[in-house]
């Protein structure tokens, strides 16, 4: 219902060429009251189902998400690519990764960063740029990396502490981590690193390629940085899989566990994936500053070479002379992305 709402509002909003998602709402609500409340996406369901459900739960999560609300009119072109990802009924493995991303960028709290609505408009006009279309023989060390990491008792166990620090009781059997596939993507997004789906972590080409490029590194320095990087971001991502897994929703929110969950909840957190790096890396680096300011080769490299042992200690920072995001400046989002001078485009 939601979706069909939305297209009808869209086509009667041609002619003014502004859209409202405030009048939205309101349609919504007079059809349904519970169209105020968040829709759940099963993770049991067919991929085929969870596409369908998703673009409910987006439009849902539209009307929810006070940046969007408090914006009073976006040009309807912005909407163009929302559009025409509403009308894909493929199974496709882009159409997945398309509505994923938006399924966790439209529940996103963008509260503590400038220039919200601009960030809003960007995601919605560059949607359709997230391409699963990828060579991923290209990437086949970072593969290989995923083979291993997936093996990774240390890791493993370090995402599973989280998942009972959060959840009082499990019913369900351990996650299968050989069902776990990793999926990179090109887009036009500079800032965003990755997002998770159903069984999957999506990884953005565009950050990588951006630091392969800069010259006035050595390649070493650059590719530790950015093994480790993948190592994070494979932390974080498949934390939220696990977590919704376990939950058995896809459009959870980790600050909100307690009211969208029918488990016992031991308490929520800001972000699951943020808990889940801290487990092994302490605190939250920004790999990309760490190689401006010339972190320490010989330890990171040591460390990398461990964690793909299985055989890792706790990431010691002072040590690594790594930079570190403060808490204050990390985006309240339910995907993993940078924001920093660098990498603008988001």
């Amino acid at each position: 219902m939601a979706v069909e709402v939305f297209k009808n509002l869209f086509k009667q909003s041609q002619e003014s060429g502004y859209f409202s998602f405030k009048k939205l709402s309101q349609e919504l609500s007079i059809l349904s009251p519970k169209s105020r409340e968040k829709q759940g996406v099963s993770y049991n369901d067919t991929e085929q189902k969870i596409i369908a459900e998703t673009k409910a739960a987006i439009v849902k999560n539209f009307c929810l998400n006070s940046a969007i609300m408090n914006t009073d009119k976006f040009n309807i072109s912005i909407l163009n690519g929302f559009m025409e990802l509403l009308d894909d009924e493929t199974n496709s493995e882009k159409n997945l990764a398309q509505s994923f991303f938006l399924l966790h960028a439209s529940k996103s709290d963008f509260s503590n960063i400038k220039c919200s609505k601009d960030i809003i408009i960007n995601i919605l006009k560059n949607l359709w740029s997230i391409d699963t279309n990828v060579d991923q023989e290209e990437y086949s060390e970072y593969h290989s990396m995923f083979q291993t990491l997936i093996k990774s008792k240390n890791i493993i166990k370090n995402i599973t502490n989280v998942m009972n620090e959060l959840i009082e009781e499990i019913n369900k059997p351990l996650y299968n981590y050989s069902n776990l596939k990793l999926i990179f993507f090109n887009s036009d997004f500079d800032t965003l690193c990755g997002f998770s789906g159903k069984d999957r972590i999506y990884i953005n080409t565009l950050p990588f390629t951006k630091i392969s490029q800069y010259r006035c590194f050595s390649s070493e320095v650059k590719e530790i940085a950015l093994k480790l990087e993948f190592v994070r971001l494979f932390i974080h991502e498949t934390s939220h899989v696990v977590l919704r897994y376990y939950l058995g929703n896809l459009n959870l929110s980790s600050p909100y566990l307690k009211n969208e969950s029918n488990y016992k909840i031991k308490k929520s957190v800001i972000e699951c994936g943020i808990e889940s790096e801290k487990k092994i890396f302490q605190e939250v680096i920004d790999w990309d500053r760490s190689i401006d300011n010339r972190y320490n080769l010989t330890y990171c490299k040591k460390f990398l070479n461990d964690i793909l042992s299985d055989k890792f200690e706790i990431f010691d920072t002072e040590k690594a002379e790594v930079v570190l995001i403060p808490p204050e400046d990390i985006p309240k989002v339910t995907f993993s992305i940078r924001f920093h001078e660098k990498l603008r485009g988001f």
